[in-house]
């Protein structure tokens, strides 16, 4: 099957001295885990992040790229360094070879902590670097596969450690802390029970598969569907690039252009990548927008219909049944719609997948410049849960470039003049005038709104006076007519209000506003600390500018989650 572009990230961690005889019935779990998650979510290609040490590493290395699974591998300090752990030219060849078969690597950079001379001989210092590869891996990854034979006791950098990592959360100094408070990114382990031939065989069968959730759930179950929810996200969003590749060529060209218009003329590999991932996000948020609004347009309108046949059976034609018919039909329809809708789930698709580009966009820029953050870092953390799945998704487009990497320019073929103006009019300037043209925009829609519906609010009620004054001064009940038109304008009124409400219009021109002056205001700073080549205070300037308008897409996004589109007649 045709697959997408985002991938399902699967970290390993396990022993360096597995048993020989077990090689085969690890193997084959491996194989069976590998098919049962291409089945389960066949959209999306599978990444296997490895360090390839010796063992557990490099078994699984191998039946991943022989299953055409696509291998990067994170080193844990300079390939030199790690090259001291293999003792013999045959463990040096494969370790050289299957880098070599990967897709890519790099090294991590050692810890502050820590000196070259330190990490080079066996020891804590040099532990803590495999504990920070372990740490890198359970971030970067969805699922973490632990071929271990279940010791309790945790070594620095040992397998157990890793386990721990994943299922408990990563602590200082392997991960920079962004609160307190902040809840951890952990994830399921699946256990390969893999004895050691250094230790007494544990109980079980070897190459037994026991999934591991964390604890924080109220039961596994529970547990189960979180993470299963993250993995289907993840497929969906591949399953609609690729329904809609074709429909949406023009589209992604248009929203290349919108990021960097000048993103090809650099002959960057990276680059083009987060151009075209930012495209692809891009191009479906706006295609599944327009489904929104149009549904949520058809919904309000089927209502305000059913209001008016209903109004005109009661007050005018209740001897005309195919009215009530037709008012029937009418709600039948709306409902059909609505059901097919939220089947579909047009509304989440088009906030999360606008979350996801507008979180890239960050991520390109601050690279741009130098900056290596990874954006996911900054990013949704009062929207755990269901959002989880979208930093996952960035980090694992950012990769390698995250502020653990080690990663070369974006640009380095730019100056850095070039890059800092190119920046200055493709994001600062360009944010600024669209927000405040939308902010503008947004704030005319919600005035034409208010004015139509307080204008059938106060026809209705000057009906509805006219109706009181002719039965009082003429003794007569008012015409059917009249009660019918001053019944129906109130309930018009009302759904219009819904409607605005229900498209967030007066929230948006608040945070329009805010974004406008945001953008206006880095400008202004920006181009006084270019004109000085105040580079080094620009990028600090940038890196702020980039976490505010991550934090105010996570306010976007509560907004409109606090608005799901319901069925009008119910609400």
């Amino acid at each position: 099957m045709e697959k997408g572009s985002l991938p399902i990230p699967i970290a390993v961690t396990g022993h360096r001295d597995l048993r020989p005889e077990d090689i085969p019935l690890l193997e084959n779990r491996l194989r069976e885990i590998f098919a049962d998650l291409e089945q389960r979510y066949p959209a999306s290609p599978l990444v296997l992040l490895s360090s390839l040490a010796e063992g557990a590493d490099r078994l699984s290395a191998r039946v991943a790229l022989e299953c055409g699974i696509s291998l990067i591998c994170p080193l844990p300090m300079s390939r030199a360094l790690y090259e001291e752990d293999f003792l013999t030219p045959e463990s040096k060849k494969e370790f050289a070879d299957l880098l070599d078969r990967s897709d890519d690597w790099f090294e991590l950079p050692l810890l502050s902590t820590a000196t070259i001379e330190e990490v080079k001989n066996p020891g804590e210092k040099r532990n803590h670097q495999y504990a920070y590869v372990g740490a890198y891996l359970c971030r970067h990854s969805q699922i973490i596969i632990a071929l271990w034979d279940g010791s309790p006791i945790e070594l620095v950098g040992g397998t157990t450690y890793i386990v721990g990592f994943k299922l408990r959360g990563i602590p200082p100094p392997y991960i920079i802390q962004q609160g307190r408070f902040e809840p951890e990114e952990i994830g399921p382990v699946y256990h390969v029970l893999s004895p050691r031939m250094s230790h007494d065989l544990p109980s079980g069968e070897p190459g037994s598969l026991k999934i591991i959730y964390p604890k924080q759930y109220k039961n596994e179950d529970a547990a189960k569907r979180t993470y299963d929810r993250i993995l289907e996200n993840t497929n969906r969003f591949n399953k609609d690039e690729i329904d809609l590749r074709e429909e949406l060529s023009l589209a992604r060209d248009r929203s290349e252009e919108y990021l960097f218009a000048d993103a090809k003329k650099y002959n960057n590999e990276y680059a083009q990548l987060l151009v075209s991932r930012f495209a692809i996000s891009d191009s479906l948020a706006v295609y599944f927008q327009k489904h929104t609004l149009r549904l949520l347009t058809i919904l309000f309108s089927f209502a305000l219909l059913a209001t008016i046949v209903f109004e005109l059976y009661a007050y005018l034609m209740m001897d005309s049944p195919s009215l009530l018919l037709l008012f029937f039909g009418t709600l039948a329809g709306a409902y059909g719609i609505y059901s097919y809708s939220a089947k579909k789930g047009y509304q989440d698709k088009f906030q999360d997948y606008r979350t996801l580009a507008e979180g890239l966009r960050v991520q390109f820029y601050w690279q741009f410049v130098d900056l290596k953050y990874s954006a996911a870092n900054y990013y949704l953390g009062d929207q755990h849960g269901e959002l989880d799945w979208i930093r996952h998704a960035l980090r694992m487009w950012a990769l390698p470039f995250s502020e653990e990497s080690k990663s070369k320019a974006m640009f380095d073929t730019a100056s850095e003049t070039e890059r800092w103006k190119a920046l200055l009019n493709d994001w600062v300037v360009s944010q600024n005038n669209y927000f405040t043209r939308s902010s503008v925009r947004e704030n005319l829609k919600v005035q034409k709104a208010n004015m139509w519906a307080r204008v059938c609010l106060m026809f209705g009620f000057s009906l509805i006076a006219f109706n009181l004054i002719y039965q009082y001064f003429i003794g007569h009940t008012a015409l059917p007519v009249f009660l019918y038109i001053s019944s129906v304008t109130p309930i018009a009124a009302g759904l219009l209000y819904g409607y605005t409400e229900k498209r967030a219009l007066a929230d948006h021109v608040k945070q329009y506003e805010r974004m406008a002056n945001l953008f206006s205001r880095a400008q202004v700073h920006l181009e006084q600390l270019i004109s000085d080549e105040q580079y080094d205070e620009a990028r600090k300037l940038i890196f702020d500018l980039g976490k505010e308008a991550l934090k105010e897409n996570g306010r976007w996004v509560i907004t409109h989650r606090e608005r799901p589109i319901e069925f009008p007649i119910t609400q």
